[in-house]
Parts: C-alpha cells; structure tokens; sequence
C-alpha cells in the first residue's frame, strides 16, 4: 500500500487572494472613519480654545467699548492651550497666532469681535484650507457661528457635526 505522503502544503493562489480582498474591503472602511475620528478630537482643540478668546475680547470690549481695530494678541491675557504666538517674519509688528492644525484670526472693531481659525491639510505654510470656523459677536448683541466646508470631506463633516450645535454650515472658501 502506499502511504499518504502527498500532502497539501500552503494555502491556494485563490485562497490568497480572498484573503487580501477582505482586507482591502475592511481597510477601505476603517481608514475614512479613523481620519474622522481624528478631525474630531482636532476640532476639541478649536471649540476649547475659541471661547477663552472670545471671553478676552468681550472683557475688554466691556472695558474699553468697541474700537477702531484691535488685534487679539495686543491683548491676550490667557495663555491658550496648544496655541503659539509669535512675530511674524513677513510682517513686521503683526502677530501670528497658530497651532499644529490651525491658523487663528481674531480683531474687535467699532461694530463686532470674533475669531477665525483656519485647519490647514497639514503643515501650517500649506495654503489649503480643510475647513473654517468662525465666531464672531456684534454690537447689537448678536452672535453668528459659521463653517466653512472649503468644498472637502473632511469640511464637510466637520460642518455637519458643529450644524448640530447651532453653527450654520456654509458650502464656500471662507
């Protein structure tokens, strides 16, 4: 009798390639739900740090009234988490105000205080905008929160998520 000694070793060209098909569909998933995870907790940063700033801008508006045009580094009392501030090189006197992620802006006039943040892809030199938000306080006692998808995926998620929180979401480059 002959023994058995033919026996299959590895797996099939066909079982490989099932293989590598179910991991491409399970990564197409993950990946897109893991970079929103991310955005997310970017944007905590953002929501934290927005109303420390507009908290100083209102106290000195209350202070001082509304003025032909202050910058809000002229005035920053508070230390803001994660966020540098420092001269910038283009610009002599002027201020940049920034993070890893963003870029903020802020100014009180005769008429209304705010603050902009801008979300670079990347790096803070890129010139292209994920998203925008921006808060900003009028004289006559109205507030407007708005989000600037900047026509992206991620802008988009960003808006649909702050429209539940009152934001108005809006579908252009700020």
């Amino acid at each position: 009798m002959k023994s058995k000694e033919n026996t299959r070793r590895g797996f099939t060209l066909i079982e490989l390639l099932v293989v590598v098909l179910i991991i491409g569909i399970l990564a197409a998933v993950a990946v897109p739900q893991y970079q929103k995870a991310v955005e997310k907790s970017r944007l905590t940063e953002a929501l934290v740090n927005i109303p420390v700033m507009m908290r100083e801008m209102e106290a000195y508006v209350l202070a001082n009234g509304y003025v032909s045009h202050v910058e809000y580094q002229d005035i920053a009392n508070v230390e803001i988490t994660g966020v540098t501030m420092e001269e910038d090189p283009t610009n002599e006197g002027e201020t940049l105000i920034y993070s890893k992620y963003f870029d903020y802006s802020s100014a009180i006039t005769d008429s209304y205080y705010g603050v902009t943040l801008y979300r670079y892809q990347g790096a803070r030199e890129d010139t292209d905008y994920l998203y925008a938000l921006n808060v900003t306080h009028y004289a006559n006692g109205t507030e407007e929160k708005s989000c600037y998808t900047h026509f992206t995926d991620i802008g988009n998620y960003v808006c649909n998520l702050l429209s539940s929180q009152g934001w108005t979401k809006e579908e252009s480059v700020y």
